[in-house]
């Protein structure tokens, strides 16, 4: 049967990679009967590997904007591209880690949507979701806020930990992992649900890539072209406690921002080698991860069925990150020193180029010369 892949994240399990993967490789997944739909048009100004974004997008209100009837129209014409590409393809692929968040609530409807879409056009709906530990995933996604959001959306963005992590959590940035399959169980049916551990150790011939072909029923074969993107760099301890007060900065623009964020990133390495810490404590770490226990085992049994917990409870033993600490004077040291030479090396470039320029215009025979023969 025709088969509509949909990928949700979660957030923080490699999304982007994989996202990557599918978009380098169109023309060998539709070798083998896989589609990987190029839906950028719709969102004009947004990454382009992201097809997904049609189901739960929310449109900004703006004037003379209809922005339920603006979304609705873009749901509409996504799907109508999707339909007809199961007239050429056997298999779909969508992603978008932001529908694991909009299903929740705003768009709790997506799941009856797409089951009466399969229902009258004649093909299946398969969600994958990647699961990270709950701990691992909140610092990470706490990270992520402070690194790289933006002042429009802005959850996280000047917040402590603990002010990040005071209950109730929004619901969006929900951890009860067991609670939302079910969600969607309610509606799709427990095996139209595929969970798999975002963890190494797990996957298909040690490769998250190669365990998402896996998934979708292919191999990762030499065809396949991976383009080694940046790795998304955490900041540690002190540097994003930096970041955390550069954002409260309010006339810091985003090309500013991510300035001292590259600063920061190059002291990220030696900064974590003399106060490496996590921003939960060992005892903390065990009582937030005791809400979702039962919810994990019952994920482990029903969903993935390998006879093993769902996720390794090894907590590492490293100290609670205090931002009152004896190194941060160190790091803002250190930061001040990169930022300084940053500048100095923008500051040579342009002059290199001034000198360059001003050579021409002072020997413009020369120049001309000089082109003609190349």
């Amino acid at each position: 049967m025709k088969t509509l892949f949909v990928h949700i994240g979660t957030p923080k399990t490699g999304t982007t990679s994989i996202q990557h993967l599918l978009c380098r490789n169109r023309s060998v997944l539709e070798k083998q009967g896989y589609c990987y739909p190029d839906f950028s048009d719709l969102y004009p100004g947004y990454s382009t590997s992201v097809n997904g974004r049609f189901l739960v997008q929310a449109v900004p209100q703006k004037d003379g904007v209809d922005s339920i009837k603006e979304e609705q129209r873009l749901y509409r014409e996504g799907m109508e591209r999707v339909i007809a590409l199961f007239t050429v393809y056997d298999h779909v692929i969508l992603s978008n880690e932001a529908i694991f968040r909009a299903t929740y609530k705003r768009r709790s409807n997506l799941w009856q949507q797409l089951l009466e879409e399969g229902e009258r056009y004649g093909f299946a709906v398969k969600v994958i979701v990647f699961l990270r530990r709950q701990d691992l995933f909140a610092a990470s996604l706490y990270n992520q806020n402070v690194k790289v959001n933006t002042r429009t959306h802005c959850a996280g963005l000047t917040k402590t930990w603990e002010q990040y992590m005071k209950p109730p959590y929004p619901k969006e940035r929900s951890y009860d992992y067991y609670g939302r399959l079910e969600s969607i169980r309610a509606v799709l049916g427990r095996d139209a649900i595929i969970v798999r551990r975002f963890d190494k150790k797990y996957f298909y011939r040690g490769s998250l890539q190669a365990e998402f072909l896996h998934v979708v029923g292919l191999e990762y074969t030499d065809e396949y072209q991976q383009k080694l993107s940046e790795i998304n760099q955490s900041l540690p301890g002190n540097t994003l406690e930096i970041m955390r007060l550069l954002n409260e900065i309010e006339i810091l623009d985003e090309e500013e921002r991510v300035f001292f964020r590259q600063a920061l990133y190059q002291d990220a390495e030696l900064s974590s080698r003399y106060y490496k810490t996590c921003v939960f404590s060992k005892e903390d770490t065990k009582k937030f991860l005791a809400q979702y226990e039962e919810g994990n085992r019952r994920i482990a049994e029903e969903y993935i069925k390998d006879g093993e917990p769902l996720f390794d409870d090894t907590i590492a033993e490293l100290p609670k990150y205090e931002r009152r600490n004896e190194y941060m004077i160190d790091d803002a040291i250190r930061f001040t020193a990169l930022c300084t030479r940053m500048l100095m090396q923008e500051n040579y470039k342009l002059r290199k180029e001034y000198e360059q320029l001003k050579n021409k215009m002072m020997h413009p025979a020369k120049t001309i010369w000089s082109k003609l023969r190349s």
